[in-house]
């Protein structure tokens, strides 16, 4: 954020600017430059989808469980555990 003047919570699509999938993404965002966030924010959601971008691996940071990026999957969320990926 400090050598680009970026927000550190910023759209998708500033980071994966090719692909068009993020574009409107709006319930999902990145938290500095390695970390995706795709909190539920509709009372008595248990699960939401997420979009995982680029070529890159992702990794649930509490459960480490492993996602390939391009993939649309359907994630367990609670109040208690909001889903949040770090970039390998």
């Amino acid at each position: 954020a400090e050598l680009h003047g970026w927000p550190v919570m910023r759209s998708l699509w500033m980071h994966y600017p090719q692909d068009t999938e993020t574009f409107g993404l709006e319930k999902q965002w990145m938290l500095g430059e390695d970390l995706l966030v795709t909190p539920v924010i509709e009372q008595g959601e248990t699960s939401t989808n997420v979009y995982f971008p680029g070529k890159d691996n992702w990794f649930d940071v509490i459960s480490y469980e492993k996602y390939e990026g391009g993939s649309h999957v359907r994630v367990a969320a609670s109040l208690t555990k909001i889903p949040v990926y770090q970039r390998s």
